[in-house]
């Protein structure tokens, strides 16, 4: 039986911004930046230990890995076909919190793709125009970004 791995450490998001910068300041003081930064709370010094917390890292489940995997396939496929070659395609990650960013606040439901990609497109309509571009050339992206959004609970389907 393997021993499970020490849990990660991190500055606690409640923090503020001076708390945050007296933590910052302290480890540097200590020489305990890059690759000295503490991985364990018992390397935190004492006077700063308050300002972090464990950090418990939860599995990726099957469904979440098959949309990466199926993101990073279409994100080849539309970079082929090179919608705009002057323009970096936004990672998985990047895509779904644009689209969070964009519903936040709204009271939005999408029973299916089609009615999300319906919206989208009249939200960013705009900016295509400005660019002369179309969202189709980007639908596959969109379409496993709204399947992971969903999957998370983002989105109510």
């Amino acid at each position: 039986m393997t021993a499970s791995p020490a849990p990660l450490i991190g500055i606690k998001p409640t923090c503020t911004i001076p708390e945050k910068m007296r933590a910052q300041a302290v480890l540097a003081e200590r020489g305990l930046t890059g690759l000295r930064y503490p991985r364990r709370m018992a390397d935190v010094p004492a006077v700063i230990r308050e300002f972090f917390e464990e950090v418990v890292l939860v599995a990726k489940d099957e469904t979440t890995l098959g949309i990466e995997q199926a993101y990073e396939q279409a994100l080849a496929l539309v970079a082929q076909a090179d919608p705009r070659p002057d323009a970096r395609l936004p990672s998985l990650d990047e895509l779904k919190a644009t689209i969070t960013d964009t519903i936040a606040g709204e009271e939005l439901q999408f029973s299916t793709f089609a009615l999300f990609y319906s919206w989208w497109d009249v939200v960013t309509a705009y900016d295509g125009m400005d660019v002369e571009d179309s969202n189709e050339a980007y639908r596959p992206l969109l379409e496993l970004a709204y399947a992971a959004l969903v999957h998370e609970g983002v989105i109510c389907a």
